[in-house]
């Protein structure tokens, strides 16, 4: 293979075949694929000089889509697996843990605070305190748990779900900050509650599954003003936390709302609340669209290139979660099928693994805990994610 210097990449950059690390073993960027900054970034702050492909450089388009063309003829001829009978291989021994009854209670509770400012209430912050402290000490203890279960979907409480799993994120993200103690407490308040100024929007306008009019996204855009003032006002929580709600859909170069902020000017909890919003957002299923694999909203996060959120808190998410996001399922090099248990922040591309899928295709189930470290077996390495879905 070729080696790349990493001093040599340009933000735009192609290659007509995919790029590598470790020695040409580890996939970092499929073939025609635009390098990013922070992708380029990344690589510097792992240390490291040089990236390997098999390709060369694209200059024009022509080439791209012919060398394109060849590489999909390539991508078609990988195996694919077939659904299984067994169901939830990747969730079915995490649903019968400690983790996932405490967790399940967090959501029946702040739930519960929702319907209390749906029905316009007495409102107090004891009770979201309680949540945010439990839900920190379960993080302290279970994080690669309490992330993995972000990709597991609930057909109840789904707003309060969601309050959970960003909540988690924008802790981790906080924590890999290094943030002070009360900041991460103020920040994880903040994301449980982030959205609760849509509690006050027109439920009409919610539901609308066509294109919103000028004047409904106007109304949507006020639940960041509502949130704050329900927060002063109800909660009785200082600014500096109603601010990180306020502020949680400016957008880091300039364009995003209610006061167009940028960059510094938007709170730090802010912009990681955001990060972690998309990040839950693009992995949630939705009406119009099908969700992403973790994997494919840690890419588009990295193309985002500053337009929406700040770089630096999008390297602390992937120093927290890692590329495959714990809860992952990725096809190996010699075809075995595994979920991505534990992240390694020095080495964000060869995570602890479980095997549910040998490469002769028997199934191993997670009672039976067969451990592949990619940090040991050099050997081998992640090609692709796979749809957890095909696992049944």
């Amino acid at each position: 293979m070729n080696e790349i210097l990493i001093d040599t990449l340009k933000p735009g950059m192609q290659f007509s075949q995919a790029v590598f690390l470790d020695d040409g073993e580890n996939e970092f960027l499929p073939a025609f694929t635009a390098m990013t900054e922070n992708e380029i970034e990344l690589l510097k702050n792992q240390n490291m000089r040089v990236i390997y492909t098999d390709g060369e450089i694209v200059k024009n388009r022509t080439q791209s889509e012919s060398v394109r063309s060849q590489y999909q003829q390539h991508e078609e001829k990988t195996p694919q697996y077939e659904s299984i009978e067994k169901k939830s291989v990747a969730f079915s021994s995490i649903k019968k843990t400690q983790t996932y009854t405490e967790y399940a209670l967090l959501i029946r509770d702040m739930q519960g605070i929702f319907d209390t400012v749906k029905r316009r209430e007495r409102l107090s912050s004891t009770p979201v305190s309680k949540i945010e402290v439990k839900l920190s000490n379960l993080l302290n203890t279970h994080a690669e748990l309490l992330v993995a279960l972000v990709f597991h979907e609930m057909n109840d409480y789904q707003m309060a779900k969601s309050a959970i799993d960003i909540a988690s994120l924008s802790y981790l993200i906080a924590k890999q900050m290094q943030l002070g103690k009360e900041k991460i407490s103020e920040i994880t308040i903040a994301a449980l509650l982030h959205d609760i100024g849509m509690l006050r929007v027109n439920s009409e306008i919610l539901q609308k599954s066509e294109k919103l009019k000028e004047a409904e996204m106007q109304a949507i855009e006020t639940h960041a003003m509502y949130g704050y003032d329900c927060l002063t006002s109800e909660f009785l929580y200082p600014q500096t936390l109603a601010k990180i709600v306020m502020q949680h859909h400016e957008w880091y170069n300039g364009t995003g709302y209610p006061s167009r902020l940028s960059e510094n000017e938007i709170d730090i909890g802010a912009r990681i609340l955001a990060c972690a919003d998309a990040f839950v957002a693009m992995t949630s299923h939705k009406s119009y669209r099908k969700k992403m694999l973790g994997y494919e909203a840690i890419k588009a996060l990295l193309n985002d290139n500053g337009t929406h959120f700040d770089p630096h808190v999008i390297n602390a998410l992937i120093r927290g979660i890692g590329i495959y996001p714990i809860g992952s399922i990725v096809m190996l090099s010699d075809s075995s099928l595994c979920r991505v248990v534990q992240s390694v922040p020095e080495s964000i591309l060869r995570p602890k693994l479980r095997l549910l899928i040998d490469p002769n295709g028997s199934i191993y189930g997670d009672e039976e805990n067969k451990i592949v470290d990619l940090q040991i077996q050099k050997n081998i390495f992640i090609t692709q994610a796979v749809d957890p879905e095909m696992v049944g």
